[in-house]
């Protein structure tokens, strides 16, 4: 059975209380009605969907046994069966709440995300201040990986006094969205409070929170120690296992990312963000065939991500597949005009391809929305270098260079890449015949990173010719 992902609570609270006078015979199919809401109420939620059924043979227009039977199976994860059911339960009663929030719900898990969207927007305009409307239409956006959206629904959920159970969690999601924002230092405080807030009521909020702020500071242990700790019947397991993945996936423990993903995906298989990062572990492993299956559900389940485009297209790059490849980076830079990493992947291809004006093109896309973009500098150097254009070469790799002005340190992180950088100038020098300012970087490459081959090589031919020119100019002069 998959497990009920974020199952809102505040659903039942919504249900018209049913009041019979006393000793009086039930209607038609309330018995059973009535036990059924026992059964549901005591979590037996199969015997209770069989109990609504049978008071639905009775009388089928019993309306609200039509919604309650849907939130039973919603509880099962029979999501489809929830979506018809409270679809039937509508029909009677058009603006029942429970029914609209359970049928988003089930379309939600069932990656029918806009669907989802379109059921809390229509709760909110029955109750504008519903906080579990904005709840669950926050996860939606965040499945969506619709980060800015996502945020304002859960900024939503800490303005109301009417489920306060629901802050702690909204204040965890917020930690996960400043995150992705690159915004640490308030996903911070948002961990914090969520962790505050969990303190009269304990559940997973608060080990998911310390194991996002241990990962964000490359404590991988502890943060893997607190997500252990969440039980697997919690609806919030989902989330720590996902987070557990993604902590495997940056320890470099792939095989066991990979597991964790497959799981998060056995569960809420629209889980967009779990398959985007199932991608990247499959292709790290090498396995492109199926890092390429991820990024197409991805892509099903958010047809307008630039980022899911990028990513497929670098799995087909990786599969020889240049000409898909360069589709897929066309369609990513389409959506978003500013991606510097698809124009520098379709510049990739393009070399591939052999079509080089079309690459330098789209390196210089590349530097253009990101200045700072070293592979695009370097890669563009070495086509101007490979196509005779040797002081563009040597603008690029000097562009480089000017990026850290300590590029010459030998403890610098990044010296092995200023030494290939000072290589290539001085293989652009060499062409250019400057041999001195050759020199002089081919010595600074060595001096870096001594293992490169070529640059004493060439520092032995720049030294013949300088030698063979010093004999020449002499004969020169003793023939004057």
């Amino acid at each position: 059975m998959k497990k009920n992902l974020l199952a809102t609570s505040v659903t039942l609270a919504l249900l018209p209380a049913l009041v019979l006078a006393e000793n009086s015979p039930p209607p038609d199919g309330m018995a059973s009605f009535v036990k059924g809401t026992e059964l549901y109420d005591a979590k037996a939620y199969d015997q209770a969907i069989a109990e609504f059924s049978e008071a639905l043979r009775v009388d089928a227009d019993l309306g609200v046994a039509y919604t309650y039977r849907g939130m039973a199976y919603y509880m099962v994860g029979k999501y489809p069966e929830a979506v018809m059911d409270c679809t039937k339960a509508l029909e009677f009663t058009p603006n029942a709440t429970p029914a609209l929030l359970t049928r988003g719900n089930a379309y939600r898990n069932n990656g029918e995300h806009n669907r989802a969207i379109a059921d809390y927007v229509k709760v909110l305009q029955i109750r504008p201040n519903h906080a579990g409307a904005f709840y669950n239409r926050g996860i939606a956006h965040y499945f969506k990986g619709e980060v800015d959206q996502a945020m304002t629904e859960f900024s939503e959920v800490l303005k109301s006094s009417e489920a306060l159970d629901l802050h702690a969690e909204a204040q965890m999601y917020l930690g996960f969205l400043y995150d992705a924002k690159g915004d640490h230092a308030r996903s911070a405080e948002a961990y914090q409070e969520a962790v505050r807030l969990d303190i009269a009521n304990p559940s997973a909020v608060t080990p998911i929170s310390e194991g996002r702020q241990a990962a964000r500071q490359g404590d991988y242990d502890t943060a893997l120690e607190r997500y252990n700790t969440v039980a697997q019947d919690d609806p919030l397991y989902v989330i720590a296992l996902n987070y557990r993945a993604n902590a495997y996936l940056s320890r470099g423990d792939y095989d066991l990312a990979a597991e964790d993903y497959a799981e998060v995906l056995r569960i809420s298989p629209a889980y967009t963000a779990a398959w985007s990062d199932q991608g990247f572990v499959r292709y790290m492993l090498k396995q492109y065939t199926e890092a390429l299956s991820a990024y197409n559900e991805v892509l099903r389940l958010n047809p307008g991500s630039a980022p899911a485009f990028n990513n497929r297209a670098f799995a087909y790059f990786n599969t020889g597949d240049y000409d898909q490849a360069i589709a897929d980076y066309t369609e990513a830079v389409r959506i978003d005009p500013v991606l510097s990493a698809a124009y520098y992947g379709r510049a990739s291809a393009y070399t591939k391809k052999e079509n080089f004006p079309q690459a330098i093109a789209d390196y210089g896309k590349a530097i253009q929305y990101n200045p700072a973009y070293i592979n695009a500098f370097y890669n563009r150097a070495e086509l101007y270098t490979q196509n005779g254009n040797y002081e563009r070469a040597v603008a690029d790799f000097s562009a480089i260079l000017a990026l850290d002005e300590n590029y010459a340190d030998d403890r610098n992180e990044r010296r092995y890449i200023y030494a290939d950088v000072l290589n290539g100038r001085g293989d652009a020098y060499f062409q250019m015949k400057r041999y001195d300012e050759a020199k002089i970087d081919y010595e600074s490459a060595l001096t870096l990173n001594p293992a490169l081959l070529d640059a004493y090589k060439n520092l032995e031919t720049i030294a013949d010719i300088q030698e063979q020119q010093f004999e020449d100019d002499g004969q020169e002069a003793v023939q004057e």
